[in-house]
């Protein structure tokens, strides 16, 4: 089976703090829609729920990662978006 993981450009989250630059995901959005239709259209399935794939038999995976800000204090996180698999 293969795994690849993916971390697309942009930030995931789209806040508003008062305090610090406003971060919008556009940019991410973006991108994980033309993603997500080439990932359909060559075959492969979205995974909606974040649990394992076990009992579903597929032989490719791709993990979609993306960046959350969480503030000045706090460093960026990477989390992942949604698993495509086929």
């Amino acid at each position: 089976m293969k795994t690849k993981q993916i971390t697309l450009k942009g930030w995931a989250n789209s806040t508003n703090f008062l305090t610090s630059e406003n971060v919008q995901n556009n940019v991410f959005l973006e991108n994980y829609k033309k993603k997500e239709t080439e990932l359909i259209s060559n075959g492969y399935k979205k995974r909606y729920s974040f649990g394992t794939l076990h009992g579903i038999k597929h032989s490719e995976k791709i993990i979609i990662k993306g960046w959350f800000w969480n503030g000045n204090w706090n460093d960026p996180t990477k989390e992942t978006i949604s698993i495509f698999y086929k």
